[in-house]
């Protein structure tokens, strides 16, 4: 029998879904800190990876208001999709990071396997696991895993916070809108000359190469 999806939320709703997601995000990510003070470091890891995958849910929204193509199967299988949520946010991490990225083809598989990794991680810190022949507990996850996860996501959400702030999210939304022809068609003709120049203008590096390459593909139908 085929699945039936709800209709695609409106764009009041999916700004509103986005502002509770990352409210439940910054929750969540409070409640991952105050565990780790008290040593809960399997559970810290858990809720911290949770409050990663809300913000995932969250971008996913933004994501659905300027792209016409995200159909409702697409939204919703995405919007419960663990692996798919956590990837999305690897990716994110990835930008902020200054280490280039390097080829988007190899770069994906990367994201995608590291999605899985943190998943598999986040249940052990909430299950017994038995596997092979030996039984994995939660407790095996220590501080440090948590520490790193805490941070990671702490400065993702610091990141969002900044980029969009309530009183700005419809200008940055209305600004992508404007460049969306040439974002996707920059991505098609060159991905990795298209998200160097994006990893070097979220560091606050010069913004020239990357606005050239919108404009110059803006105009350009690209099959």
């Amino acid at each position: 029998m085929p699945v039936s999806y709800p209709p695609l939320p409106l764009g009041d709703d999916l700004r509103a879904l986005f502002r509770a997601a990352f409210a439940n995000a910054e929750d969540l990510l409070a409640d991952a800190q105050l565990l780790l003070k008290s040593g809960r470091f399997p559970r810290a890891y858990g809720l911290a990876t949770l409050s990663w995958q809300e913000l995932s849910k969250g971008q996913l929204c933004l994501l659905a208001m300027v792209l016409p193509e995200i159909t409702p199967e697409d939204f919703w299988e995405r919007f419960r999709d663990h692996e798919g949520k956590l990837g999305r946010v690897h990716l994110f991490a990835d930008f902020m990071h200054l280490s280039p990225i390097g080829p988007m083809a190899e770069h994906a598989r990367k994201v995608m396997g590291e999605a899985r990794s943190t998943q598999n991680q986040k249940l052990r810190g909430l299950y017994v696991e038995y596997r092979r022949g030996k039984i994995l507990l939660p407790s095996q996850i220590g501080e440090r895993a948590a520490r790193n996860q805490i941070k990671t996501v702490k400065d993702a959400l610091d990141f969002a916070a900044v980029a969009f702030a309530p009183g700005s999210l419809d200008e940055v939304i209305a600004q992508v809108c404007e460049l969306l022809g040439g974002l996707k068609n920059a991505m098609v003709a060159g991905p990795d000359e298209l998200v160097a120049a994006m990893q070097i203008a979220m560091h606050g590096g010069p913004q020239d190469h990357l606005q050239a390459l919108i404009y110059q593909h803006a105009a350009i139908d690209v099959e």
